[in-house]
């Protein structure tokens, strides 16, 4: 991947961080997520603009006003006559392990049908740039975009819900199986999604990915109300603001 590249990749990023005054939705939802460590605060903002999906997450201990982990994901928007498409276009994404800072940057190449990654990490087998191929597939989308991918692609009010098969893309790579135990250490992975139906007054769905079940529950507007990963111990609620 070309120095170009990269510097495209950051500015997109810092484009989007700072706001685009085009946006047509944005949006900001507060989260209590609580995983095997403890409790959280999740501040996820969302700007959705003609052609573009853009999702910032920061996640803070109680009380703490710097972010233990953080992340910027863009996908384009596309549409033809089989609905709305999201392209995975660029991530950025930053943890922190044992007090040392860890930090990946993705940025799609469509000519080339891959994804580039550029990782700053103090170990070895963490750092440098690694390309990735798209697997096959129709309907793409990073893992920390779902509740909105299910919304732009209809999901969520379709009648006679049948079985999708979703390609996960994760926005946490390479670390994602540090961050989720027994997810396999891809940036791709095939998931399928059911419909649970109407439970008590939600719209209830299930992802299936790497045999474990994440299930999401959507308000009668759409909004995400909960996600709970029963295997992982991970649990987010929305909350006033």
């Amino acid at each position: 991947m070309t120095s170009k590249s990269l510097l495209i990749t950051n500015s997109i990023l810092l484009f989007f961080l700072l706001g685009c005054s085009h946006g047509k939705v944005e949006e900001q939802s507060v989260y209590i997520y609580t995983d095997s460590t403890g409790n959280y605060r999740q501040v996820i903002e969302t700007k959705q603009s003609e052609n573009r999906l853009v999702t910032r997450k920061r996640l803070f201990v109680a009380g703490g006003k710097e972010p233990v982990e953080k992340s910027i994901s863009v996908a384009r928007l596309k549409e033809d006559s089989s609905g709305i498409k999201l392209l995975p276009e660029a991530f950025d994404v930053e943890v922190w392990f044992n007090k040392k800072n860890y930090r990946s940057k993705g940025k799609t190449v469509s000519k080339e049908k891959a994804m580039y990654v550029k990782m700053d990490t103090p170990e070895e087998n963490w750092a440098g740039t690694r390309k990735l191929s798209f697997p096959q597939g129709k309907r793409f989308c990073f893992f920390e975009q779902i509740p909105d991918c299910l919304r732009l692609f209809g999901y969520l009010n379709e009648e006679n819900f049948q079985e999708k098969i979703i390609t996960v893309v994760w926005d946490s790579y390479p670390f994602t199986s540090e961050i989720y135990k027994g997810v396999r250490k891809n940036l791709f992975t095939a998931a399928t999604l059911n419909y649970e139906g109407d439970i008590e007054g939600v719209k209830r769905f299930v992802l299936q990915i790497d045999n474990q079940l994440v299930f999401y529950e959507f308000e009668s507007d759409d909004t995400l109300k909960k996600m709970f990963w029963i295997s992982q111990g991970i649990t987010k609620e929305r909350v006033l603001k």
